[in-house]
């Protein structure tokens, strides 16, 4: 095997039939591949206005109310940790609804179970 000297470069002979073309490519920018991007629309996709409606959608029937607690919630609500709340619900002293593998307690359950837990000091 020979040792090369000199340029690694490729160089292409005179005689190469596309050696006036690699020397044209070489000095001269490729032509742009992207195409022309259309204006900029400042409107909205569905054509709103980006205004609220004249009259708001009003909100379904028992959205107002949630019937099922998870643990974060019913954690959050009595101001307790959730480990203390999964205890509580473990142990059958939360009421509970299990669906599949979830387990929630009711909103009426819960209310009734705190009016229970609490009491009324005698003095």
């Amino acid at each position: 095997m020979a040792a090369r000297t000199g340029s690694a470069s490729k160089k292409v002979s005179s005689d190469h039939p596309n050696s006036s073309t690699l020397s044209k490519d070489r000095n001269e920018q490729a032509p742009s591949l992207q195409a022309s991007r259309p204006s900029v629309s400042y409107r909205r996709r569905g054509g709103g206005t980006g205004e609220p409606a004249p009259q708001p959608v009003p909100p379904p029937l028992f959205a107002e109310q949630t019937w099922l607690l998870d643990s974060r919630e019913v954690a959050r609500l009595l101001g307790i940790g959730r480990t203390k709340t999964f205890q509580l619900m473990q142990s059958g002293d939360l009421p509970t609804v299990h669906l599949g593998r979830c387990v929630r307690v009711p909103v009426d359950a819960l209310q009734k179970w705190i009016a229970a837990q609490t009491s009324i000091g005698d003095d």
